[in-house]
């Protein structure tokens, strides 16, 4: 039994060793839940907001029941950032501060790892002949580059690259799970990516992304090594990861990919058949998704027939195994050319049956749409209910899941992520904010302002957002839900004595990078920037939102649930957008010494019934209407007792002029240099 008090508690072995660990008992409470979860063999959501100290109050009872129970924990994430601080960080002080000996490691999919038998192809003249991203000086460069590491590394990991290859030229180096032809591969016994995956069979703790652990659930197992806990944080982003993943997508590319190794067969008349097969399916979606009668979603199959596509697709399979069987038989045998014949009947078979799905429409718990990437088209498949193959084939068969994430619940209500994952019945807990909203922010709906769909919309929020924005001397992060009204903002704020960055301007690490370093600064972004941005501190004193973050009516999951639930309103778009707006507001209180405004420029949040289930979600604090009351606000500092607002701003009724958000919430119970054989 641990006494989780003796190390979270005042005095207890967390606040011993580590100097600046501060005794929260919020962290304390989400470990008691996580560690009788694990105990119970039962499931559990709980939603910790930011400052409750999530990771250390899973990972400690992670630990003890990895180590002491001997049940293996994986912990999945959402991205990257949550995944290194786990591994880089967290994970690390504590196998310090702990008096309990443990092994972790971060596991990654296939395609961070080089691939051998790629990279032996690339240096067999006639073998491969990729068209992707070659030829050109930057591309020369970064190839001799990625080779020159390819011989010194010892562990293959991207990561380890002074810099980022272009997507196209990484794929030279390396394949999907679905190209891998698995222990088939002569060159298995060398392979980074298996050695990584057997490194993790002796890890108590690991730590690997959502969609990898889902991809573990298709292969049956065989990627990650078998546990028995699961720990899934940032766990709103779940049933959207799953809907991709349990989706389909194919492009001209993917089957152009199936070209060097006809031409390697000496079939060019059969590569050339299926260069313009692909060409012809594909220009004719491009056509498709230009025309006027495209409305983001196929309700029917696309007017190109994919039946020839699919025949070319089987025949190349056909040949592929015949190739094979000649091919083993060989004396002397010739591994490499072998291996890149099973790779690309892999790559048949998986084309073969996303063509099937995707050209047919008959699965009707698909949506269907037209994706493009410049002028190149994909047609593509999305789940749209992932919730049972979640509960089916990844929480069943473990004996404990705990889903975490800042933002969980609507108006204290899980009911919609549950519904999303298919963890219904879990224990549910919603744990209360370290932060004293109360003192530290203040919520602003400005009067005045038009509807958003209002054509006077835009023009009417511009000089409000510059007038905020150079009162506050820059220290701002406006977000917004499209970007042509972020780009229309950025237009008229291009002449402020402040720097001002926009979404697209610089890479997201670099633009935040400044912004956190320029005080005086202004960052314009969209939805990627509505969550992950940490900023504690002067920098982000006031945040902007235009408008509520109801999802796109044309996105073809959202259209088809809309076609389907005649409730889609309460049941999906509202909780999806209130989980959205929470952890948008999450971006401005970081730590107890913050202090600052949001400012929502969407008067529905004050006129209509709905908006009060977004008031209800957030943390009790004051709300005004007169932006004037903004500056008295930030100028008390750290003072206990907020300054007097002016009498036009005094927020005294409930909607439609303002509302105090948040309601009472309870719980809810090493190798060597390598070379490439010669010529």
């Amino acid at each position: 039994m641990i006494d989780l008090s003796e190390i979270f508690g005042p005095g207890g072995i967390l606040s011993r060793t580590l100097p600046a660990f501060e005794w929260r008992p919020q962290q304390l409470e989400i470990a008691q839940a996580v560690d009788a979860a694990f105990r119970a063999g039962s499931n559990l959501i709980v939603e910790g907001p930011c400052g409750s100290g999530k990771s250390f109050a899973y990972l400690v009872p992670a630990i003890f029941h990895a180590v002491k129970r001997e049940q293996r924990v994986v912990v999945a994430t959402a991205n990257i950032a949550l995944q290194e601080q786990l591994v880089e960080r967290d994970l690390p002080v504590l196998a310090r501060a702990l008096d309990l000996p443990f092994h972790f490691t971060l596991v990654k999919g296939r395609s961070n790892y080089v691939c051998l038998q790629r990279f032996y192809e690339n240096g067999r003249e006639g073998l491969l002949d990729l068209e992707e991203e070659k030829g050109t000086r930057k591309a020369n460069a970064q190839i001799e580059r990625i080779e020159a590491w390819i011989e010194e590394t010892t562990t293959g990991d991207r990561s380890e690259l002074p810099f980022t290859p272009d997507s196209g030229i990484w794929r030279r180096y390396a394949v999907t799970g679905e190209e891998c032809p698995g222990k088939s591969c002569h060159l298995f016994g060398e392979c980074f990516a298996v050695r990584a995956l057997e490194a993790a069979r002796s890890a108590h703790i690991v730590v690997c992304n959502v969609h990898l652990l889902l991809a573990n659930v298709a292969a049956g197992g065989n990627i990650l090594p078998p546990f028995d806990l699961l720990v899934c944080d940032e766990a709103h982003k779940l049933a959207d990861v799953a809907r991709s993943f349990f989706g389909a997508r194919i492009t001209k590319r993917a089957f152009l990919r199936l070209a060097p190794v006809l031409r390697a067969l000496q079939r060019n008349r059969l590569r050339e058949t299926l260069h313009k097969a692909a060409e012809r399916y594909f220009s004719t979606l491009r056509d498709l998704y230009r025309s006027g009668g495209y409305r983001g979603r196929l309700t029917e199959p696309p007017p190109c027939s994919g039946i020839q596509l699919f025949r070319i697709v089987g025949d190349i399979e056909g040949l592929l195994k015949e190739e094979i069987a000649v091919a083993e038989e060989k004396t002397p045998p010739d591994p490499l050319f072998l291996t890149l014949l099973k790779r690309s009947l892999q790559q048949a078979r998986s084309l073969r049956l996303r063509l099937d799905l995707l050209a047919t429409m008959e699965d009707e718990g698909y949506a269907y749409f037209i994706e493009m990437q410049g002028e190149h088209p994909a047609l593509c498949a999305k789940s749209v209910a992932p919730a049972e193959h979640l509960k089916r084939e990844l929480f069943d068969p473990l004996k404990s899941v705990v889903l975490t994430s800042a933002t969980l619940t609507t108006a204290g209500s899980f009911e919609y992520i549950e519904r999303e994952t298919g963890l219904e019945g879990a224990e549910t807990r919603v744990v209360e904010s370290p932060f004293d909203f109360g003192q530290q922010a203040l919520l602003c709906i400005p009067r005045g302002i038009p509807e958003p769909n209002d054509p006077t919309f835009v023009s009417t929020v511009v000089p409000l957002i510059r007038e905020i924005v150079e009162m506050m001397q820059g220290r701002a992060l406006v977000l917004f839900t499209s970007y042509r009204n972020m780009n229309e903002v950025a237009r008229h704020l291009a002449d402020l004595p402040f720097p001002v960055y926009k979404q697209g301007d610089l890479p997201r690490s670099q633009l935040l990078e400044r912004f956190r370093a320029e005080v005086s600064s202004v960052l314009l972004g969209t939805e990627s920037f509505w969550s992950g941005v940490d900023c504690p501190g002067e920098t982000l004193s006031c945040l902007i939102i235009d408008r509520l973050p109801f999802p796109r009516p044309d996105d073809p999951v959202v259209d088809l649930i809309c076609s389907r639930d005649a409730a889609w309103f309460t049941n999906f778009s509202l909780p999806r957008a209130v989980i959205a707006f929470k952890q948008g507001v999450g971006r401005l209180i970081r730590a107890r010494a913050d202090r600052g405004v949001v400012v929502v420029l969407d008067r529905r949040l004050s006129t209509k019934g709905y908006g009060r289930t977004f008031l209800e979600s957030l943390p009790p604090m004051p709300v005004v209407t007169d932006p004037a009351a903004i500056a008295p606000f930030l100028a008390a500092g750290t003072a206990k007792e907020p300054p007097p607002l002016p009498p036009s701003a005094c927020a005294t009724s409930p909607p439609p002029d303002a509302t105090v958000p948040g309601k009472p919430q309870g719980n809810r119970t090493g190798s060597p240099r390598r070379r490439r054989p010669r010529r």
